[in-house]
This record gives structure tokens, sequence and C-alpha cells, in this order.
């Protein structure tokens, strides 16, 4: 039996998600995820493969490829407007805590862009990027 591609497609995902360096090596993972990316009919899902590897990436304390995944996961967006939020303010926010504000406004006002006004945090957020 064969699971629908779905669910193993959510789980490999997940598995980025709960990924933890100090228990596991990523390499595995990494390969199996790049491998998704490389799958034709992942082509409307690499905004979110992308994602999974920037977060594991930023687990590893490897922020300059999280931002590369981050940039890749923004370009290849194919209409996931939460996606591309939770991408723009994972970047703005990397570009925030090391100070290169120009840099994070513009990556608030695009998550800002793609945000619910009903998200808890859209006041902050919005706050965050006007200053």
């Amino acid at each position: 039996m064969n699971p629908e591609y779905e669910f193993l497609f959510n789980a490999l995902l997940s598995r980025a998600r709960a990924f933890d360096p100090k228990y596991n090596d990523s390499s595995k993972l990494i390969t199996e995820i790049n491998k998704m990316l490389k799958d034709d009919k992942n082509n409307d899902y690499k905004d979110q493969i992308y994602f999974a590897l920037a977060e594991i990436a930023l687990k590893e304390e490897e922020k300059e490829q999280a931002i590369d995944h981050l940039l890749n996961a923004t370009a290849n967006n194919t209409g996931n407007d939460q996606q591309q939020s939770i991408a723009h303010l994972t970047l703005a926010e990397i570009y925030f805590n090391d100070a290169e504000y120009l840099s994070a406004q513009v990556h608030y006002d695009t998550a800002i862009t793609f945000l619910s006004e009903n998200h808890p945090d859209f006041d902050a957020l919005s706050k965050k990027e006007k200053v």
C-alpha cells in the first residue's frame, strides 16, 4: 500500500519543522527535500519546500543559506499568500536582528501586504514596518 502523496509530502515538511540539530544530522533530510525540488509534481509547492530548507538552515545557524532558501521561497510562490507572508516575515526578522533595517523594512512591507488583518501580530508588525 502506498500512502497518498500529499500525506508523504506533508510528513516530510513536518520532519523539517521538527528537526533538532542537537539530536539529528540533517544531511539525509536535506537530500530527501532536495529530491522533492526536482520532482515536477512539486512545482506548485517549491515555496514550501524552500521554506522547509530555510527552517533547517536557521536551526543549524546557517543564516546565509537560510536567506537564500527564503528568497527562493518567495520567488517560487504560486499564489500561497500565507506562505509568502511567512517567508517575508522570516526574512524581515533576520535582517532586523542584524540591524539591516532597510532590508527588513522591505520584507515587513511585503509581508504585511499578504498578511491577514486577523493575524494576532498584525498591528505590531504593521508598526514595525512603518518605523
